[in-house]
C-alpha cells in the first residue's frame, strides 16, 4: 500500500555522499540471480570513486530493477552496466542485447501497471517506481531500444547539490 501511495507524492529521499560505483556494484550482485547461463554480464564501473549525493538503498533498488529487466529480456547475449562521470551529471547505463521494446510500448513504459511481460510476469510497477525515485533525486532516465537488438536505459544524476 505504501508503494502504491508513493505515486501520489514525491518519494522521500535520505541522501548521503556515496561512491556510486558501490551502489551499482551491490545492485549488480543482487540482480545477478536472474542471469541466464547463456547471458554474459559486463560491469564497467571505472577505476576510481564517483562520489554522488544519493539515497543508496533507493538507488540500489532502481539499478536492481533495470538490471533484472535486462536479464529477463535477454535469452542469450550480453547485459552491460556502466558508470560514467560527465561535467554536470553522473550516468549509469544498463544495456542488453535482448528482444528490444516496440515503439508503441516505449511511450507507455513508465506508466504504472503497464508491462511488456507475459501475464503473471510483472506488475508494471518497477519502472514507474524507478522513475519516481530518479526524479526525486532530480535526475532523469532515457531509453534507447530497437526491436530484436536490445535496449539501453541510462540514468542521469546531478553532480553536487541536495535532492
Amino acid at each position: 500500500i505504501r508503494q502504491l501511495l508513493s505515486f501520489s507524492r514525491r518519494p522521500e529521499v535520505l541522501p548521503t555522499d556515496m561512491d556510486l560505483r558501490e551502489v551499482v556494484k551491490a545492485a549488480a550482485e543482487q540482480a545477478e540471480a536472474f542471469r541466464k547461463p547463456e547471458v554474459s554480464f559486463v560491469k564497467d564501473l571505472g577505476d576510481r570513486p564517483i562520489m554522488a549525493h544519493v539515497d543508496s538503498m533507493q538507488m540500489q533498488g532502481v539499478f536492481v530493477n533495470l538490471i533484472k529487466n535486462a536479464f529477463e529480456a535477454t535469452e542469450s547475449g550480453v547485459v552491460e552496466v556502466r558508470v560514467r562521470e560527465g561535467a554536470t551529471t553522473f550516468a549509469v547505463s544498463v544495456r542488453d542485447t535482448g528482444s528490444g521494446i516496440p515503439p508503441e510500448a516505449v511511450r507507455r513504459l513508465f506508466t504504472p501497471f503497464f508491462t511488456t511481460k507475459r501475464a503473471g510476469g510483472g506488475t508494471g510497477l518497477g519502472l514507474a517506481f524507478s522513475r519516481n525515485i530518479i526524479f526525486a533525486h532530480e535526475g532523469s532516465i532515457e531509453l534507447q531500444s530497437k526491436v530484436g537488438q536490445g535496449s539501453t536505459f541510462t540514468v542521469f544524476l546531478p553532480r553536487g547539490g541536495t535532492p
